[in-house]
């Protein structure tokens, strides 16, 4: 019960703090709480932590998230495979070299975020399938 109220705790303090992350070049810069959420999601792998993901996912900028003007899609800041793989840490299941999921319940496999990634390496998008 102890360590549970100091998990929810933790993940309070990083969801209330979650838009203070800021992007410099390609690369995330993680602050403490973003730190503290992303050790959370990893700590919890295994177990439920949908919550986790879906606090740390704004933070994944993707190539469907970009606006493209004139078909011209922007890229600067993308996130890659490497920032994801750092925040996220390993993924459950590698589906196919551009494409990796996280299993996010703790009884239900198909529960995933899946993660497309492009052949240089930046994320093509992120997406949640089959949870509740």
């Amino acid at each position: 019960m102890k360590n549970q109220i100091k998990l929810l705790a933790l993940i309070i303090l990083a969801l209330l703090s979650v838009r203070s992350y800021s992007q410099s070049g390609n690369s995330i810069v993680i602050t403490p709480a973003i730190t503290a959420q992303s050790n959370a999601f990893k700590n919890l792998s295994g177990q439920n932590r949908l919550t986790e993901f879906k606090a740390l996912q704004p933070l994944i900028i993707t190539k469907s998230s970009k606006i493209s003007c004139a078909n011209t899609t922007v890229t600067d800041n993308l996130t890659t495979k490497a920032e994801v793989y750092n925040l996220l840490g390993t993924p459950s299941i590698i589906l196919s070299p551009n494409l990796v999921a996280y299993y996010l319940s703790a009884n239900n496999q198909s529960c995933q975020a899946v993660i497309g990634i492009d052949s240089n390496g930046l994320i093509l998008h992120t997406h949640i399938n089959n949870c509740p």
